[in-house]
């Protein structure tokens, strides 16, 4: 992660294009969509500021993936699955585990009413 990180504080901008390639491909593979945790949309990818000099090999996606919540209210995590999950104290219980298209197991939180 280390590495990502000094990426990003070097070539910010790079690193993000590298996200929206990585996004595209995972999309036209069927593997990007959107379900029950998330809400899979494009959008145009903003024009660079005048004051930005970009110096890259691959040219910017012209589209931007944006990967927002299907349910903001609903937290999903990455977890190991336990037997019962204890209440927390700053009132976040824990429901059902979904999965990614990916096989990943994540939990689900949701603040208590």
């Amino acid at each position: 992660m280390r590495n990502l990180g000094d990426a990003f504080l070097a070539q910010p901008q790079g690193v993000m294009d590298s996200v929206q390639r990585l996004r595209a491909a995972a999309q036209k593979a069927g593997n990007l969509s959107t379900n029950e945790q998330i809400k899979v949309s494009s959008q145009a990818a903003p024009a660079p500021s005048s004051s930005t000099v970009v110096v890259q090999q691959a040219a910017p996606p012209a589209q931007v993936i944006v990967i927002e919540p299907a349910q903001p209210q609903v937290v999903y995590v990455p977890g190991r699955r336990h037997h019962g999950w204890p209440s927390r104290a700053g009132g976040w219980e824990g429901r059902s585990a979904a999965k990614s298209s990916a096989g990943c197991s994540f939990d689900c939180f949701v603040p208590n009413q």
